[in-house]
């Protein structure tokens, strides 16, 4: 795929679609086991609006006021966003609604360093490709991001040495800071993600996975891109094998959401580019109020 450069320019114009979203603090409140551990310097006390973490209200002090209250702290660390991407020829498909899965993938990738890079986050990535896995420093700006851009959208499509599951559990024994970690895969992807693998990733971090949807293999005009050719008609339009794919990707999707609930981590489904930034947005709103999966 030609990278297209202007896609930060693109992220940059669809952020200002989002401004009354309050993109500017969408870490407020989110992500507390990336504190942990960590000390924390109280800054004040302010009225609990809706939306607030409500872990954070201070009881004591409502007692006195008759007023709901929150304590409000200052962070000594900024946040580390690591990427864990999946690649291989299934990244050349299409998702169920006919729109690219790499393209999304870059720009899930694109959209989400940019909201966290405003906000002070370093990012940087880990994925498979033939000779093994490829790493990035963390940093932020968007010279970096431009630069992970880039390099994933050249390099893709081709398949990878490193699964996705040992792709993270090397992440999990090497990374020792504590991070955001963002996992880009799809229904196959998520297979990988078993519940020793999650509780692993989530004993020191967040997680949060976005869920490619993968176009059917059943319909009109099928096309397989693990062997290059269409699918033969009269199997594609099988009513039954229809079915059984249906409830496969069910199986798939409640295996892993009660993994994800019983661990804490945000998950969400993307088919078309332009539900990407809700999607962000609506899975950091969600974990302000403890929603998972």
């Amino acid at each position: 795929m030609q990278f297209d450069y202007d896609l930060l320019e693109k992220i940059s114009r669809e952020m200002v679609l989002y401004t009354t979203r309050k993109t500017s603090n969408v870490l407020e409140g989110s992500f507390p086991s990336v504190y942990r551990g960590r000390s924390l310097e109280f800054d004040d006390l302010k009225e609990y609006s809706p939306g607030d973490d409500v872990q954070a209200i201070d009881w004591k002090s409502s007692s006195r006021t008759d007023k709901l209250l929150i304590r409000r702290y200052i962070a000594e660390k900024k946040h580390n966003l690591l990427f864990a991407l999946d690649t291989g020829l299934k990244m050349d498909a299409d998702t169920d609604e006919g729109e690219s899965k790499g393209e999304l993938a870059l720009l899930i990738l694109g959209s989400l360093c940019y909201i966290l890079g405003k906000q002070g986050a370093d990012f940087g990535y880990v994925y498979g490709c033939p000779e093994g896995e490829r790493r990035s420093f963390f940093r932020c700006g968007t010279d970096h991001l431009q630069n992970l851009l880039a390099e994933y959208g050249e390099t893709m499509y081709r398949e990878p040495k490193v699964s996705l599951h040992d792709l993270l559990e090397g992440a999990a024994e090497r990374e020792k800071r504590r991070m955001i970690l963002a996992v880009i895969t799809d229904s196959e992807g998520l297979l990988q993600l078993d519940e020793e693998l999650v509780k692993r990733l989530t004993e020191r971090n967040d997680l949060i996975v976005f869920c490619l949807e993968d176009a059917y293999f059943t319909g009109d005009q099928v096309y397989d891109t693990g062997v290059r050719s269409y699918v033969d008609r009269i199997m594609a339009r099988s009513a039954k094998l229809r079915d059984l794919e249906l409830d496969r990707r069910e199986e798939i999707l409640e295996t892993f959401l009660k993994i994800a609930r019983r661990n804490r981590v945000g998950f969400a489904r993307i088919s078309k580019a332009d539900t990407v930034v809700d999607r962000i947005l609506d899975l950091f709103e969600k974990g302000r109020h403890g929603i998972y999966g």
